[in-house]
C-alpha cells in the first residue's frame, strides 16, 4: 500500500491510504508452466473432471478464465464453484 495525502482534522492527522493492485501476467516472473498445472489440478479437484485444455490467459481475470475453461469441458460452473476453486487454487500455490 501506499500513502496518499495526509489532511489535518480538527488537530488530528488523518492519512489516506491507496491500494495499488496489479497483474503479473508473466511480466515480472515466469512460473515455466507450474501456474496452470496448479490450476488443472485445482479445477479437477472442484469439479472432478480432468483439464485437459485451459481457455486463453492473457487480459483475463482469474473467474473468467475457470468459467471459460468448465464451458470447454462441458461444466456448467457458478461462483460458488470458482470460490471453491480459488480457495483450493490458493492453497496449491502455498
Amino acid at each position: 500500500m501506499t500513502r496518499g495525502r495526509s489532511h489535518v482534522l480538527s488537530g488530528v492527522w488523518e492519512a489516506t491510504l491507496k491500494l495499488v493492485l496489479w497483474g503479473i501476467d508473466h511480466t515480472l516472473i515466469a512460473t515455466r508452466g507450474v501456474g496452470r498445472e496448479i490450476f488443472g489440478d485445482a479445477f479437477e479437484q472442484v469439479t472432478g473432471t480432468p483439464m485437459r485444455e485451459q481457455a486463453a490467459v492473457d487480459g483475463m481475470t482469474e473467474p473468467v478464465i475457470f468459467r471459460r475453461t468448465a464451458e470447454l469441458h462441458g461444466v456448467t460452473s457458478d461462483r460458488t464453484m470458482f470460490e471453491a476453486f480459488a480457495r483450493r487454487s490458493a492453497e496449491l500455490h502455498r
